[in-house]
């Protein structure tokens, strides 16, 4: 049994209690259509992501739709640029950081105490600070930023550019399986929450079947709006196939630690961090925590 560490202040539990309360109400008023045109939007989208918690991986469909939906390089992208962080800014204390200096910092951990690294991948990277950073402190490691944009390249140009730092573009989990994406570790920073049940499942196989050495989850966890449990579900209480949905779009919430094991991956650290803000600016993800795992295959090293 995986027991998650919690490192989290009682003001970050009572911000996730009180968005918990407001989200359960968005729901109550959500079911009447045009009364609170918000609440009926939430309560609708919360609706058909539990529909789809089954559906699998993207059909080409839906791949392209992604591809045309992100294309453009806009002011989101600019702003992202803006918020690049210097690499030493990594070694100060991760309640100090925000999401993706936080991935940062949890991927240079792993290399360092860990021999052979060749090359880390990012899924879901598109605007990359992350690997942007990792690639200036470790130039023998080749970085990958993965994701649907074609335009990937375009998407950072602002970052400051290294020779070990690479873009791949397309549906990483059809990358991965047809061996064009070959890593050591593969990181998520607040990508995984997106993923159904049985896509996760897909892409933990698929890491398994490539020997990808480490998965590290780093993931925004919300309190689950159809309990009257209030507070944060530790990533263990969650069954293992059955996320409950919640965040403010209808996020996953995932037993990482189960998926992890099931694969065969042995998990090594599992913390509840408090405050995740996100880049570009302190916006704060209001409800949530901020999940940290680390799996390494029980196979490797």
């Amino acid at each position: 049994m995986i027991y998650t560490k919690r490192k989290y202040t009682i003001r970050d539990l009572i911000r996730v209690i009180r968005w918990q309360l407001s989200r359960q109400l968005m729901l109550l008023f959500g079911r009447f259509a045009g009364y609170l045109e918000s609440c009926h939007w939430f309560w609708k989208r919360m609706n058909e992501r539990a529909a789809a918690k089954q559906a699998g991986p993207l059909s080409e469909e839906q791949i392209q739709e992604l591809i045309n939906d992100q294309q453009k390089v806009g002011r989101l992208s600019k702003k992202r640029w803006a918020a690049q962080f210097p690499p030493e800014e990594i070694n100060k204390p991760v309640d100090k950081l925000r999401m993706q200096a936080r991935a940062a910092k949890l991927v240079d951990n792993v290399i360092r105490n860990h021999s052979g690294i060749r090359a880390v991948a990012n899924i879901g990277a598109r605007i990359d600070l992350a690997s942007c950073a990792l690639a200036q402190i470790h130039s023998d490691i080749t970085f990958i930023s993965v994701d649907f944009q074609s335009n990937l390249e375009e998407h950072n140009a602002g970052l400051t550019q290294s020779s070990n730092w690479r873009f791949m573009s397309g549906y990483a989990l059809n990358l991965i399986r047809n061996g064009q994406l070959k890593t050591d570790i593969i990181f998520f920073n607040g990508t995984a929450f997106l993923l159904n049940s049985k896509e996760l499942d897909a892409y933990m196989e698929a890491f398994a079947k490539s020997n990808v050495r480490f998965v590290i989850f780093n993931e925004v966890i919300y309190p689950n709006i159809k309990s009257f449990r209030y507070g944060i579900t530790l990533p263990e209480e969650i069954p293992e196939n059955n996320p409950y949905i919640s965040g403010k779009n209808g996020h996953y919430m995932h037993n990482y630690p189960a998926k992890l094991q099931w694969y065969g991956y042995e998990v090594i650290s599992s913390e509840l961090l408090g405050n995740p803000v996100f880049e570009p600016s302190n916006f704060n993800s209001n409800g949530g925590l901020n999940l940290q795992v680390v799996g390494k295959l029980e196979a490797g090293e």
